[in-house]
């Protein structure tokens, strides 16, 4: 397990070069991008600059207006044609408010996939998993997943089809508490891994990992046998390897890299780990 030979550390963040392209000038406060490399697109989670500056938790911003809800959305990018679609959603009528997103790809059925994105609606954090056919503009949806840890979510990695892990990075989720910690931080105990199942009749949700300054991107690879997660605070990529019946994480060991890291990406073609950030 050489991951640390495999890590590429971009310090232009990867999300300023894709939306530099025309198409994309409809997207707004584009907070993640995943790439499906066997049909050369990009799903974005774009967002609403007004409606942040009312209600975003991760910014902790909490004034929940009588707006009837809410609704980010998602873009979907051709990279060889230069084409962006809006995606239509079909289903979800509650708030979209967006942050990290993954991809679920279906070995028995590679036309399909799950995409999973971290919503921080006004009702509680959850991660929302919606259903995709290869090819069209449509987002269906599946499930909505909240539990009591799932706090304060960053980002996801999905480990089966409604299945997955997600940082949380704050321990507080508002109030003066909230403001204590986000002035003060770092501190050690703030942040944390937790793995998700809701494939049964009851939602489990459990923590997973040691106690961590600011755990961000996170990147389950190496057919779920690794788990990568960025510190935000340490300026590490921490390595994990994952014990595949109870999905507890042993650390093996922390990639120093010389900047404050943001999200986490695998290019299939050789597996080398990308890691957007800024010194």
């Amino acid at each position: 397990m050489n991951i640390a030979g495999r890590i590429l550390v971009c310090l232009s963040p990867i999300m300023a070069m894709i939306a530099s392209a025309d198409s994309l000038e409809a997207g707004q406060t584009c907070e993640d991008v995943k790439i499906h490399h066997e049909t050369d697109t990009a799903f974005l989670a774009c967002g609403d600059p007004v409606g942040r500056s009312q209600f975003y938790p991760p910014i902790n911003n909490h004034w929940t207006s009588k707006r009837k809800d809410f609704r980010e959305y998602f873009l979907k990018y051709d990279i060889k044609g230069n084409k962006t679609t809006r995606m239509e959603i079909k289903g979800w009528d509650g708030d979209l408010i967006l942050h990290g997103i993954d991809i679920w790809r279906f070995k028995d059925d590679p036309s399909k996939i799950h995409l999973f994105a971290v919503n921080h609606g006004r009702k509680g954090e959850s991660i929302t998993i919606f259903s995709h056919k290869l090819g069209t503009n449509v987002l269906e949806f599946v499930k909505d997943i909240s539990h009591p840890e799932l706090k304060t979510p960053n980002a996801v990695t999905p480990s089966g089809p409604l299945s997955f892990f997600s940082t949380n990075d704050h321990y507080y989720y508002n109030g003066i508490l909230r403001t204590f910690e986000d002035k003060y931080a770092p501190f050690r105990w703030a942040s944390w891994v937790i793995h998700c199942d809701g494939s049964g009749s009851k939602t489990t949700c459990r923590k997973v990992s040691d106690d961590l300054q600011y755990a961000n991107g996170i990147l389950l690879t190496e057919e779920g046998k690794t788990l990568l997660v960025n510190d935000l605070y340490e300026g590490t990529t921490i390595v994990y390897s994952v014990d595949p019946d109870t999905k507890e994480l042993v650390l093996e060991r922390k990639v120093r890299l010389g900047g404050t890291p943001d999200n986490l990406a695998e290019i299939p073609t050789n597996g080398d780990i990308v890691v957007p950030g800024k010194q």
